[in-house]
């Protein structure tokens, strides 16, 4: 089957040329298995997957037969469903138009009708077009906050929303149907256009769409007569949110708006966020800076796609603080619902709905305003499912919606979420505050924190991979329902839902109750007094997740409080995956209530303790190879008899917190899977505050990125096979792990650990660019490129050079190197005597050559035949202080984290790892 397929999309004609050509390239079987297994899986809301040829990757040919299964669904509706046709929106990713146009010719083909968006367009705009043009249904192509290297294809349904499972269930079916890949041609552009079935719209949909987001406004004129008052910055993150965003923004009031001008534009590179997702941090780094620079109120971001807004606000110190989802959620629906009864316009079945996984203040402020609040299922489907039942049946007018994972909505011409009218409403709101009272929305939480009690809210994944991972999920999820849990983290648990069951039960007296909301393998424990854990396994990935909220009447004390309870509920979740043997309890429901222990059976016992790895994975790292590529290395450890559960970075110091976690919580021995960077971050988990954070940790490398220096050292090679062959051996070593004082780019002075080659100076530039620019052309090619680029405009600096207090270079210098391995930048032997368990580092630095000597050294550099150059001088030391008037910038392992003054220690054979 995998061969058969293979052949018929690398050599048939009706695939294009420069599909064949790249599977004819792969020499991995193994990644042509993995192209080939399956296809691509279509769920409840689309696909996803990443860009490349094959079936179960996302491509053109994929994208033609989802759209013909669509196609053949729809013609079930007759002529008028045909008529009605579909409307097609898309993002700014790699081939979002091209897909978008695909579909729409592919439909045209079959007679439907199709209303095509002249450019990129945000989802909620797709929606609310869906609504507007009556169309039976609406694909958008996006991949959401997804890496550059995915995109994705989502169904809505004729009421806006995500297509609901019943209409997905039969889309599967008649994408199941056609077997062949062949004869789904789509229809000439120009016959489409002629025919009256390719349709292309866009200002007046633009039009419709900022006239019902203005008609949201409570209070219009405050924003006409003084929006410029509030100063925003706004960053879309490279994607589709730009136009609609400022247009809304301009049209309400508010001109004081920056955009980051990095991020404006659309790129679906992504150059300046890996991850262009606002629920990270480290997302709002360049917008923050302008911030400083304009004096700014907000910071507001938007994802690729426009559905998710994130927000970050000045407080009264000058720093920008990033607000939590459920912040957001909780400040939006007290401003609407306490002006619009301040206004007498709060309807009498006002209703707001949130998710289950949602914090519980925002049922504790609807109550104090006498609004009914819905909580359903998790997914914000669920939410414009709800508002649909309520304009069908009469009972609630829809105020707002949100979920924790920074997703709105207000209004009633939407139905999903929508990053664009919580961008207008949160503006207005945090301009309110200002002028009536002189308020950040920050001292407006602070007050709903007082009114209402304080509450902090965390979350946590376990990524638990095939069937295997199934079965621990069960194991997790068993032992949960089945266990007689009064209290977590010291406090009471007052009930227990188990939404699989659809019962719940009070704790205090043993009174068992029925759950409403539709089946779904869900579990939450709610406190006395407020807050939950909540443990779901994902509909969509294979992973568990656990919500926590923990209220208090204050704040002293609380992030304690949720250590706590993290802390009870995670060692019970790693008690059970250490179990051999789980032992068959008594349900906490009576008799006849639930059914839960027949669906218990099929656990598997763990492995033994030394077959048992955590890895930490960066699928970034190698171009994204490292995603493609690790559910292959995964599984090819599993069949070796490795049992190995593993998390994947969201982005950059992912990695550390990671590998701290699974120290913390009785992991003992990590991989680190990527490259450099990624083993960095990996080793700089591994300490604290200059101390091990377990003594008996150990460490293997799985090395798949664009350098793979460090492995140069160890004398090994990349990929899955010579890794196993480490695993095998068993033999491990130690090495010494630098340590490096600096100071950071707001200059704060911040320690870092590394295993390889810092770099003070010239080398520390040519990482900077590397890691700006593409690495598709491999790690020599990559770092000789930008080594060649960076030279040519190099110019030495002052440089003060101290080894172990006693001072050996000043003047200007090229670079100062300190190596506890042997290779960096692609290759380039920098230390060839360097040896990583000798409790010295090898110090090369560079004198003050010039351009044309640094060109014509550069070879001896790569063989490691530089150290017999005049001017070039090698010393042995463990303390080593690089200092400079000059701004001169540091390198470790690739990464440019900061700038001299730098000091390096050696903690001596501080790390065990494999060989």
């Amino acid at each position: 089957m995998i061969e058969e397929q293979y052949q018929l999309w690398s050599e048939n004609p009706y695939f294009d040329v420069d599909i064949r050509r790249e599977l004819l390239e792969i020499k991995d079987l193994k990644e042509i298995e993995d192209r080939f297994y399956t296809d691509l899986e279509f769920g409840t809301g689309g696909l996803r997957g990443v860009l490349a040829a094959g079936r179960n990757r996302m491509n053109k040919y994929v994208v033609r037969k989802v759209t013909q299964g669509l196609a053949d669904f729809i013609s079930e509706h007759g002529p008028q469903g045909k008529e009605r046709g579909v409307v097609i929106a898309y993002d700014s990713r790699r081939l979002s138009p091209e897909f978008a146009l695909e579909v729409a010719l592919v439909l045209a083909h079959n007679g439907i009708k199709a209303y095509l968006f002249e450019s990129l367009r945000p989802t909620p705009e797709l929606s609310f077009a869906v609504r507007y043009l009556h169309t039976l249904a609406g694909i958008v192509i996006t991949a959401s906050h997804n890496p550059k290297e995915y995109n994705g294809y989502k169904v809505y349904w004729e009421d806006g929303g995500q297509v609901p499972p019943e209409q997905a269930d039969r889309i599967f079916a008649k994408i199941k149907e056609r077997e062949d890949w062949l004869g789904i041609e789509p229809l000439s552009e120009e016959e489409a256009r002629r025919q009256g079935l390719l349709v292309m719209i866009g200002e007046e949909i633009d039009r419709a769409y900022l006239k019902r987001v203005q008609a949201l406004a409570i209070h219009p004129e405050l924003s006409k007569k003084a929006g410029t008052k509030l100063k925003i910055v706004y960053t879309p993150l490279h994607g589709a949110g730009n136009h609609l965003v400022r247009k809304a923004l301009a049209q309400a009031g508010f001109s004081s708006v920056f955009v980051v001008p990095e991020q404006e534009q659309p790129d679906p590179e992504f150059t300046t966020v890996p991850f262009p997702n606002p629920e990270i941090p480290s997302t709002f780094d360049l917008a923050r800076g302008y911030a400083v620079d304009q004096g700014a109120d907000l910071i507001i971001a938007t994802d690729p796609d426009a559905d998710r807004l994130g927000i970050a606000v000045r407080d009264a110190s000058g720093s920008y603080i990033q607000l939590t989802g459920n912040q957001a959620g909780v400040l939006l629906e007290h401003y609407i619902l306490g002006q619009k009864q301040t206004l007498g316009t709060l309807p009498a079945k006002a209703t707001v709905i949130k998710t289950i996984a949602s914090t519980d203040l925002a049922d504790e402020v609807a109550r104090s305003f006498d609004v009914k609040v819905e909580n359903v299922l998790t997914g914000f489907k669920f939410i414009a499912e709800k508002v649909n039942e309520m304009e069908e049946e009469g009972w609630g007018e829809f105020q707002f919606g949100f979920e924790e994972s920074y997703g709105y909505l207000a209004g009633n011409f939407v139905r999903d979420k929508d990053g664009i009218i919580a961008a207008v409403l949160l503006a207005e709101a945090a301009l309110y505050y200002k002028i009536k009272g002189g308020r950040t929305l920050i001292e407006v939480i602070e007050e709903i924190y007082r009114q209402f009690g304080y509450y902090i809210e965390d979350q946590k994944s376990f990524k638990l991979e095939g069937i295997e991972g199934k079965t621990e999920m069960a194991k997790i999820m068993h032992h949960l329902r089945t266990t007689e849990i009064s209290a977590i983290g010291g406090i009471p648990v007052e009930r227990v839902d188990d939404y699989d069951q659809r019962f719940g039960k009070r704790i205090t007296n043993g009174e068992v109750y029925v759950l409403t909301l539709p089946r779904s393998d869900v579990l939450r424990f709610s406190f006395h007094g407020g807050g939950f854990v909540m443990a779901r396994p994902s509909g969509t990935e294979p992973k568990i997740k656990f919500y926590f909220s923990i209220r208090g009447d204050n704040k002293e004390g609380l992030a304690e409080t949720l250590q706590q309870v993290k802390d009870d509920i995670l060692g019970r979740v790693q008690e059970v995956l250490a179990t051999q043997t789980l032992k068959v309890q008594r349900s906490i429901f009576p008799s006849g209530y639930s059914n839960v222990l027949k669906r218990a059976g099929g656990l598997e016992t763990v492995q033994e303790e030394e077959k048992k790895w955590f890895a930490v994975v960066n699928p970034a790292s190698a171009n994204g190879r490292t995603g493609e590529m690790w559910p292959t290395f995964w599984q090819k450890l599993k069949a070796a008899g490795w049992s190995v559960d593993y998390a994947l970075t969201a982005g950059p110091q992912d990695a550390v917190s990671l590998t701290r976690d699974a120290l913390e919580r009785g992991e003992r021995k990590i991989i680190a899977v990527g490259g450099d960077g990624t083993l960095n971050e990996v080793v700089n988990g591994f300490f604290n505050h200059g101390k091990p954070v377990r003594e008996d940790a150990e460490l293997a490398v799985l090395t798949h990125g664009t350098g793979s220096d460090f492995i140069r050292t160890l004398g090994l090679v990349r990929g899955i096979d010579p890794f196993q062959e480490v695993l095998r051996s068993s033999h491990t070593i130690q090495v010494d792990v630098g340590k490096v004082e600096y100071q950071g780019y707001q200059g704060e002075v911040v320690s870092r650990y590394f295993l390889n080659v810092a770099d003070v100076g010239l080398g520390a530039e040519i990482a900077g660019r590397v890691n700006r620019t593409s690495k598709v052309f491999g790690g020599k090619i990559s770092f000789l490129l930008a080594s060649i680029s960076v030279i040519l405009a190099y110019r030495n600096k002052l440089i003060k050079c101290s080894i172990n207090d006693e001072i050996v270079a000043e003047g200007k210098l090229n670079s100062v190197m300190v190596a506890n391995g042997r290779y960096f930048g692609g290759g380039m032997m920098i230390a060839p005597n360097a040896e990583l368990g000798d409790g010295e580092f090898d110090i090369v630095i560079l004198g003050g050559f010039s351009t044309l000597e640094l060109l014509r050294h550069l070879p001896k550099i790569y063989r490691g035949a530089h150290l017999q150059v005049p001017g070039v001088k090698l010393y042995r030391g463990h303390r080593i202080v690089v200092e400079s008037e000059e701004k001169v910038m540091l390198e470790i392992d690739g990464e440019q984290p900061g700038m001299v003054p730098v000091q390096f220690s050696i903690l001596p054979q501080a790390l065990r790892l494999w060989r």
